[in-house]
């Protein structure tokens, strides 16, 4: 490579250096990623190459991009004479912590200093991956810790502590979560399990038949019977790194072209035993290391060639061959136009044989080794010589396999794209159908939501449409939804795993964009349903204001054409004084039934407005039909006008009133006015949505009933009169109105029957608003006996752990009970469902008898399902904690007593000022003596306990959980002394001498235990011994039988 170009791709590759800049110490993980990186064979050590290309890269992020190829190479000289140590030529992984400072790590000692050969690692992992899956569980790195430690070394050596971190620096530098997998090779390299086999191949060393097996084996991961993919990929780089072959992508490819030419029998990519065996056979064909696999993968080789051929049958490497047919197919399988196979016959065998080595002999090269007449003749040919021949015919058609292989290998490769493709095709169909279904959908319901509708039976039609949507078409896009992530997923693993780019959806289609748009769809959806809801409210209300408007138009209007009627009929120039008299009176008393009337039309005019500013579907109508009655009450002023004019013209002449009928109109047209005004009244239409609305409606209807006797007597009236007006006149009619006493006494019998009609639609009313009361009340009495029965229930389980008399199991059994018992209750929760959709139904809006809301219940019956489950999961911890822990439950009580009184919020968690409380109110020192004495600042006090905080807080979030705090405590009360640790102790006690006088003991023990261990301790001989003084470690270690008393 050219100087240029060196610099260039170390500058191109820079940036991943570049993110660790400023670190003092890189973290296990950040270190072992940088170790991935440039150990490209991952084979444990960095070659020359590789550390060239680190150090290039090394230079360029620290700004040095001024230097030549000879400046490297000194470079790389001279870092390897210095951490070299072994003089390898390499450096591995131990090694560049000399010139890359990382955090002292005990995985990182147990991998440079613990040897792992495959097989110890191939049948402790078995025993965690029982399908052959070349995976692990995350949750059993602890257990598979702990057995492949076992394996290697003295498990003395590592406590639990130690295992504890190892297993963290596991899952740390794999980044696994909870229900995640270990590959098998990941594991592998994390250990540095040691390639033996490759050892023994580059050596010469034999391998047996089982070391064989053990062989494929460690390849093939998946235990599928085939190495292949990257699996072939390793054994490979394994087979290139033993036999001195540089590794990179050019000499990969290469070496994995040329294996598959020479092995791969039947041309799938993929190398089982028997081609296995063959791939040995080429790498040391002289010595036939494996030499049963080898005649079985040659075999295997026979049988696939001849396969279509008639009367040959390859079973063996002797009779099979003997009537030659075998070797003819073989020819002629690869080369056809040298051999007429048509024309053979099994009898021939012996012109078979020689007719099959004359023609290999002549266009194939191949010596003739066998005699025909010989093989013919005899019962059993001589196996190896026929297997060696067969051989010769192999390595002879190795080259003419290339190309089926080839075609082969391109086949694979394109079926792969095209399936990707397929993928890649169905993922854009599916995220564009989704996406256009999605902005089709939002201004479908925008527009429901944001557009007034027309008609009470639209609003309805919406809200079935609505939740049609929601019930039927949404859920199948749902599923559409999460089909088309999982898709996405699969197809980049599958591109990951073949080694290809991972996809890129086109713009606008990412995961995050269907994501982002599905919440854009979910968002416009929220308050669809509560807006249709109170449009429908609204135009119920709008449509009974329009039955009152179109009543009281169509009242007005006749009234109008009716006293228009009348100016034009009234004939005032043929009426004598009397008429005109009287004509003059009636149109005086016509004022107060127009001043009447204008009320009317202002009503109407209020009407309209309203529904105008409502926005009513019908407000153009409205409005015409206000404008159209404001025209008629023109039309009547000006009538009413000329007639009044024509009667002060007339006056004149025409003086003559009759006093009586003009006392006729002014009873009988007031009386009239009520009649309809009371008739208008009986007939109204009314939406009530309480019993105090219908209250208030019923007591009008009696106030106007408790009237009808004073009209009643008004009418009476009106009928004397017209009988003294009959009496007196003689000729003409009253000329002040047009009332007869017929025409009110139908009104007033046609009043009458209305009144009955009007007392039982407020009856209906009541009733029906009295049902719907009924129906709060009930909801309200369940609910509120729900609520009050949750909170009791609630209660229950906050004191299902307080009783001291009650055991842990005591108390889960109590919590079973307990959710079977809240289980039991679950028609009463389902009845007050029941009862809010009756209540829905019904329209009923607002419930005085109630404080709670459905949704409000359905939050304490999830919580109340959630407070037993949780609450019998932390008993379930404890036990559990104090089965596996051997303490006993008054310890359990007394930490779960502990840390309940310093949680003060009830939480289940203490913050690090409460948890060190709670340690000091179980006796725990966080301070102890050792540390005391080594350490007598108050910031390494203070660092003491945060070594305590870093086992129950890891993630530093400044809570401590329960079952953190429980784990602890445990692991305290758990640790068990050691010969080790009572030597100590009675160091300290001797003031650090290797002796002890039976005064000290005296001084420090209680007098029985200091009588006991005088009575025990052998004599001190050392040199340095003094009259008196006793041998207290021989007498430690006999305490643990590692010794005699």
């Amino acid at each position: 490579m050219a100087d240029d170009d060196y610099v260039s791709s170390a500058y191109q590759n820079s940036s991943f250096l570049s993110q660790f800049r400023g670190q003092a110490k890189l973290s296990t993980k950040q270190y072992f990623l940088l170790w991935c990186r440039y150990d490209v064979q991952r084979n444990g050590y960095l070659t020359r190459k590789e550390l060239e290309m680190f150090l290039a890269e090394l230079l360029m992020v620290t700004g040095d991009i001024h230097f030549s190829r000879d400046e490297l190479d000194q470079m790389t000289e001279g870092v390897l004479t210095q951490f070299d140590n072994n003089n390898s030529d390499c450096l591995e992984m131990w090694e560049l912590t000399e010139i890359i400072p990382v955090e002292e790590n005990l995985l990182f000692k147990f991998r440079t200093q613990t040897a792992i050969t495959g097989p110890q690692f191939t049948s402790t992992w078995r025993k965690y991956d029982p399908f052959r899956a070349g995976l692990m569980e995350a949750c059993d790195i602890h257990d598979f810790m702990l057995d492949i430690i076992g394996t290697v070394c003295d498990m003395q050596q590592i406590t639990r502590s130690k295992l504890t971190e190892l297993t963290r620096n596991v899952v740390e530098i794999l980044d696994l979560r909870v229900g995640s997998k270990v590959r098998m090779a990941d594991m592998a390299f994390l250990l540095n399990v040691d390639s033996t086999f490759m050892n023994c191949i580059k050596n010469g060393d034999r391998l047996t038949r089982s070391e064989f097996g053990e062989f494929f084996d460690h390849y093939d991961a998946d235990m599928n019977g085939f190495i292949e993919g990257n699996e072939l990929m390793l054994l490979m780089g394994d087979l290139m790194s033993r036999f001195g072959i540089e590794v990179n992508a050019t000499t990969l490819a290469d070496t994995l072209g040329n294996v598959l030419d020479s092995c791969d029998v039947d041309g799938d990519g993929k190398i089982n035993k028997e081609e296995l065996a063959l791939l040995f056979s080429h790498i040391d064909q002289e010595s036939y290391i494996w030499e049963m696999s080898a005649k079985e993968g040659l075999l295997l080789w026979c049988q696939k060639k001849t396969a279509p051929y008639k009367n040959v049958n390859v079973t063996n490497f002797h009779t099979s061959f003997k009537d030659g047919l075998a070797f003819c197919a073989l020819i002629h399988r690869h080369r056809p136009d040298l051999i007429d196979y048509n024309h053979l016959r099994k009898e021939n065998a012996v012109y078979n044989l020689q007719y099959a080595f004359e023609v290999a002999e002549k266009e194939l090269d191949i010596p003739i080794m066998l005699d025909a007449n010989d093989i013919a003749s005899t019962m059993r040919p001589d196996e190896r010589a026929i297997m060696t021949y067969v051989s010769s015919y192999y390595h002879a058609f190795a080259s003419s396999q290339q190309a089926s292989q080839a075609a082969n290998r391109i086949c694979k490769v394109l079926n792969v794209n095209q399936e990707n493709e397929t993928l890649m095709e169905d993922y854009e169909a599916l995220a564009s159908g989704l996406l256009e279904w999605i902005e089709h959908m939002i201004p479908w319901i925008d527009q429901m939501r944001e557009q007034r509708a027309s008609s009470i039976s639209e609003v309805k039609a919406r809200l079935e449409e609505f939740r049609t949507y929601r019930l039927t078409v949404k859920p199948p896009k749902t599923e559409e939804k999460g089909k088309l992530i999982t898709d996405y997923n699969t197809l980049q693993t599958k591109l990951r795993l073949s080694n290809r780019p991972a996809f890129l959806p086109s713009e606008g289609k990412l995961i995050n964009d269907i994501e982002r748009a599905w919440d854009n769809l979910e968002t416009t959806e929220r308050g669809v349903e509560q807006h249709l809801m109170s449009e429908l409210i609204r135009l119920q209300r709008l449509e009974h204001l329009f039955a009152r408007f179109s009543q009281k138009c169509d009242s007005l209007a006749a009234w109008i054409t009716e006293t228009k009627a009348f100016f034009k009929k009234d004939n005032i120039a043929e009426a004598d004084l009397n008429e005109l008299l009287g004509k003059i009176k009636s149109d005086d008393a016509f004022d107060t039934d127009m001043g009447i009337h204008r009320e009317r039309l202002d009503q109407i005019a209020n009407l309209a407005q309203d529904m105008v500013q409502q926005g009513f579907s019908k407000a153009a109508e409205v409005a015409a039909r206000s404008q159209a009655m404001n025209g008629l009450w023109e039309n009547l002023l000006v009538a009413r006008t000329k007639h009044r004019e024509d009667l002060e013209t007339a006056r004149e002449t025409q003086e003559k009133i009759d006093t009586m009928r003009l006392e006729f109109a002014k009873k009988a047209n007031p009386f009239n006015n009520w009649l309809e005004g009371a008739r208008e009244d009986l007939l109204d239409t009314f939406v009530c949505h309480s019993i105090e609305e219908v209250n208030s409606l019923v007591t009008a209807h009696e106030e106007f009933k408790a009237c009808l006797p004073e009209f009643h007597q008004i009418f009476l009236d009106i009928q004397q009169l017209q009988q003294e007006i009959d009496v007196i006149a003689t000729f003409g009619s009253n000329p002040y109105t047009n009332l007869e006493v017929d025409s009110l006494g139908t009104k007033w019998n046609e009043l009458l029957q209305l009144i009955p009609q009007r007392d039982q639609l407020l009856q209906d009313a009541l009733v029906k608003e009295k049902k719907k009361d009924e129906l709060r009340k009930t909801f309200a009495n369940h609910a509120n006996w729900f609520a009050n029965w949750t909170t009791e229930e609630q209660r229950k389980i906050s004191e299902s752990t307080m009783g001291p008399d009650l055991s842990l199991n005591e108390q889960l059994a109590y919590l079973a009970e307990l959710l079977d018992e809240v289980e039991g209750y679950k028609p009463q929760y389902e009845e007050l469902e029941n009862l809010n959709k009756l209540i829905q139904n019904e329209v009923i809006f607002n419930n005085p008898y109630c404080k709670h809301t459905m949704e409000s219940l359905n939050v304490s019956w999830e919580e109340l399902h959630n407070s037993v489950a949780r609450q019998k999961n932390a008993v379930e911890n404890q036990i559990l904690v104090r089965d596996s822990k051997g303490i006993n439950e008054e310890q359990v009580k007394e930490m779960k007593s502990a840390f309940d009184h310093f949680d003060k919020n009830d939480d289940g968690r203490l913050d690090h000022f409460e948890f060190r409380a709670c340690l000091v109110s179980l006796g725990y020192n966080v301070d102890t003596e050792e540390h005391l004495v080594n350490h007598n600042s108050d910031a390494d006090r203070h660092s003491d306990f945060e070594r305590v905080l870093q086992m129950v807080d890891p993630d530093m979030t400044g809570q401590v959980t329960f079952n953190a705090f429980m784990d602890f405590m445990t692991q305290e009360a758990s640790d068990m002394d050691t010969a080790e640790q009572i030597i100590a102790s009675f160091r300290v006690l001797a003031g650090d001498k290797r002796y002890i006088t039976p005064e000290e003991i005296r001084r420090e023990l209680p007098a029985h235990q200091a009588e006991y261990c005088i009575a025990r301790m052998s004599p001190y001989e050392g040199h340095d011994a003094v009259p008196g003084s006793l041998d207290y470690m021989s007498f430690a270690t006999a305490l643990y039988g590692q010794s005699d008393l």
